[in-house]
């Protein structure tokens, strides 16, 4: 049983590293600039979600379907986001 946030960290890791492998080193890469493919700003990606963008998306999911166990709908936590 693991009980530490640690300790259940490294079971998520292990457990993920074992199923998707390591990837090798390349042997050859390709200089996408030399092609003339346009870079793209990407940074955006690695910045964290905000609440209200969290809440935003659960807002404007449907509420009669369950993404979820069967029992559980989106319609319980819009009602969760009106009543705050």
């Amino acid at each position: 049983m693991l009980t530490t946030h640690e300790e259940k960290e490294e079971n998520i890791l292990s457990f993920y590293n074992s199923l998707l492998g390591e990837s090798p080193d390349r042997e050859i890469t390709v200089n996408l600039e030399e092609l003339n493919v346009p870079g793209f700003d990407l940074s955006e990606l690695d910045m964290p979600f905000s609440e209200d963008e969290v809440w935003k998306t659960i807002s404007s999911l449907p509420s009669n379907k369950a993404p979820w166990p069967r029992w559980f709908h989106w319609k319980i936590l819009q009602n969760v986001l009106a009543n705050n």
